[in-house]
């Protein structure tokens, strides 16, 4: 896997655990889509996207008490989806 992807996800995971929600937002693309438990969540803009990842971050912390992440592995790339513009 390349290094730039690598720290990419180095980054996010960085800013994740710094509670940092725009720093998290500004790596993803708006409009966005999160799967959690097979259910898509479509979030139309970066104020969507920011508010679920303070949620989420937010929960991790109260209700699971996670302080930290780090990434144990980077897999291949595989395509999850497309979109045709004409």
């Amino acid at each position: 896997m390349s290094a730039t992807v690598d720290s990419f996800f180095d980054e996010y995971i960085e800013r994740y655990t710094e509670r940092d929600v725009r720093g998290v937002t500004n790596l993803c693309h708006s409009p966005f889509v999160a799967v959690r438990r097979g259910e898509a969540i479509h979030m139309p803009d970066s104020g969507a996207v920011g508010d679920h990842f303070a949620a989420a971050i937010g929960t991790y912390r109260r209700v699971v008490g996670v302080e930290t992440w780090k990434r144990l592995e980077t897999d291949g790339w595989r395509i999850l989806s497309h979109t045709n513009h004409f």
